[in-house]
C-alpha cells in the first residue's frame, strides 16, 4: 500500500522507496532499544553522574533497577523479587526497620552495592583500555625516554577488560545461592538484575 511521504506530505512512496514528488528516501526506523540507549547516553542525568565518577554512576543505576524490581515484587506479592541476591535471611537487623519500608530500603541497599561493583569493574576496564592505547605505551605520550629518566614499573592491570554486566550477574547469582529459601528461578532473577545494572552502568558511562 503506498504511503504518504513524511517529508513533503504530498507524494507517495511504494514499499519504503523514493517519494514520487520530492524524491526523498524513507527515514530509517531505529529499533526501540537503540533509541533508548542513545537517549540514556545523551541524557543530562548521565552526564552529571559521569562527572561524579563510575562508582556513583553504578550506584544510581543499581538503585534504579532494584527499586523497579521491588515495585513489581510488592505489587504482585512476590517478596523474593526484592529479597533474593543479598542475603536477606542473614541480615537480621532489617527486622528493626518498619515493615512498610523494608522492600524499598533493602532494594536500595542491594542496588547500591551491586551498582558500586559494576562501576568499579567499569572503571577497571577503562584503565585497562587506556593502558593499551598507543600513546600510553612505553612511558606514555611523546616524552622522549632519556638516560635521566628512571624506569617506572607499570601498575598492575587486568589482562582483559571485564564486562560489568557479566561480573555483576555472576556475583549476584553466587550470593543468592547462599539463601536456603531461594529457588533457582530467583537466583536467575537476581543474576538478570545484576546484568541489567551492569549494562545500564556501561550505557551511562559511555560519552557521546
Amino acid at each position: 500500500m503506498p504511503m504518504i511521504c513524511e517529508r513533503c506530505g504530498i507524494g507517495r512512496r511504494d514499499f519504503g522507496g523514493l517519494c514520487d514528488w520530492c524524491a526523498a528516501p524513507a527515514r530509517t526506523r531505529l529499533p526501540f532499544w537503540i533509541v533508548t540507549r542513545r537517549w540514556v547516553e545523551r541524557s543530562l542525568l548521565a552526564a552529571r553522574l559521569r562527572r561524579r565518577g563510575a562508582i556513583a554512576t553504578g550506584m544510581a543505576a543499581g538503585i534504579f533497577i532494584h527499586l523497579l524490581a521491588a515495585v513489581v515484587g510488592v505489587i504482585f506479592g512476590v517478596p523474593h523479587l526484592w529479597q533474593s541476591g543479598f542475603l536477606w535471611s542473614q541480615q537480621w537487623w532489617w527486622a528493626l526497620v518498619p515493615e512498610a519500608w523494608q522492600p524499598w530500603l533493602f532494594a536500595a541497599a542491594r542496588g547500591a552495592a551491586y551498582g558500586a561493583l559494576a562501576g568499579g569493574v567499569a572503571a577497571a576496564g577503562k584503565r585497562t583500555r587506556d593502558d593499551r592505547a598507543p600513546g600510553r605505551r612505553r612511558g606514555g605520550g611523546n616524552r622522549p625516554a632519556g638516560p635521566d629518566r628512571l624506569p617506572v614499573s607499570p601498575s598492575p592491570r587486568l589482562p582483559v577488560s571485564p564486562s560489568p554486566a557479566t561480573v555483576t550477574a555472576l556475583v549476584a547469582f553466587a550470593v543468592s545461592a547462599w539463601e536456603p529459601e531461594v529457588g533457582t528461578q530467583y537466583q536467575l532473577v537476581a543474576a538478570a538484575l545484576g546484568a541489567a545494572v551492569g549494562r545500564l552502568t556501561t550505557m551511562m558511562l559511555r560519552e557521546r
